[in-house]
């Protein structure tokens, strides 16, 4: 009767101090491609991770954006980011702030393009993003308010969804 214990006492022992197990949550690929549809626009982006630690990551994006002149959208934008990233296995939280570079056309009073002007907007991201540390699929979603520079400092809210390769 006392092997019996002792034997059930090991076997459980072991398996709750391997119920305990770290984990390594540090993304096994530092580099990724994102597709954004809302909050920056509808673009592509590349990101890489700067600082890659278990809990915390730190990662910059640029990207652009093309809008056809017919949809009276600004033609071109070219978003930039940093965000933290803070990890909870394959779940974690990012905040991060923007620049947008946008370039517009100028037209005259018949709305002819007579030139072309940049403007910016300022963004940050509060979100939820989705990614298995050692895996390549990123799936991200975030509230993404910005404010024009120009025209009056207008103030936009936007949500946007990403799908991404991390490679």
């Amino acid at each position: 009767m006392k092997n019996l214990i002792l034997t059930l006492l090991i076997l459980s022992l072991n398996f709750f101090t391997y119920g305990q197990e770290i984990t390594d949550i540090r993304f096994e690929h530092q580099n990724g491609v994102l597709f954004e549809f809302g909050g920056n626009g509808y673009s592509i982006n590349y990101e890489r991770i700067l600082i890659n630690m278990n809990e915390f990551k730190f990662s910059s994006q640029l990207g652009i954006s093309y809008y056809p002149p017919s949809t009276s959208i600004r033609v071109i934008w070219l978003p930039t980011s940093i965000t933290g990233i803070w990890s909870f296995g394959k779940h974690h939280l990012e905040l991060g702030v923007g620049y947008i570079f946008i370039r517009e056309a100028l037209r005259d009073s018949v709305n002819n393009t007579v030139g072309w002007h940049w403007t910016e907007i300022f963004t940050s991201r509060l979100g939820y993003r989705y990614q298995v540390p050692n895996k390549h699929f990123i799936m991200r979603v975030g509230y993404i308010p910005s404010i024009e520079l120009e025209n009056n400092k207008e103030f936009h809210s936007a949500v946007g969804l990403s799908f991404g390769y991390s490679f």
